[in-house]
């Protein structure tokens, strides 16, 4: 029923059902980009574009764990009991590794302006496109525009999936190049 990890989940037991087929691999090739390829830079956002269960983020938050400094967080998902998961398991990191975060946004929707309502961030932001660039059902264009529309000052981003085609994975490329 998860469609090889890459559909919508709508229930607790899809979320399990996730964790226990794909949570391994996919926290695993996180954690391996980020220690192996993470500049010196001093971010205060994580937005995690299909943050899914959060697994994005939290990878995120144990690598900056040591930089210190209170942590903005936005995350954006289309199924809400996977966003509600999310922040729940954010939140929790937060408490157990007294992290201390400025603001969480949990914004349940599609990557479009109506999702982020009126909301616009400043500053250093670190954006996480974990498993959802390589899928045809994502924008690129639009995409692109909704980050420069919402979102200013340094940017970086993580564009990480598993190499399914060269097709799917020459959308990460193409991504990236529109901000060339």
């Amino acid at each position: 029923s998860l469609e090889r990890g890459t559909t919508i989940i709508n229930s607790t037991a899809q979320l399990d059902a996730y964790l226990a087929s794909y949570g391994t691999k996919h926290i695993a090739k996180l954690s391996y980009v980020l220690q192996t390829n993470f500049p010196n830079i001093q971010p205060r956002r994580i937005v995690d574009w299909a943050c899914g269960q959060g697994l994005g983020t939290l990878a995120l938050l144990n690598t900056l764990e040591y930089q210190g400094g209170p942590m903005n967080v936005v995350l954006v998902e289309p199924s809400y009991p996977a966003l509600c998961r999310a922040e729940y398991l954010v939140r929790g990191h937060a408490y157990w590794s007294q992290s201390e975060l400025c603001s969480l946004y949990a914004l349940n929707g599609y990557f479009e302006k109506s999702t982020f309502r009126d909301l616009t961030f400043a500053g250093p932001t670190i954006h996480v496109f974990s498993n959802i660039l390589d899928m045809e059902s994502v924008d690129l264009n639009k995409t692109h525009e909704l980050i420069f529309e919402r979102f200013s000052g340094p940017q970086l981003f993580f564009l990480i999936s598993p190499f399914i085609s060269r097709v799917r994975s020459a959308r990460l490329l193409a991504f990236q190049q529109r901000f060339s």
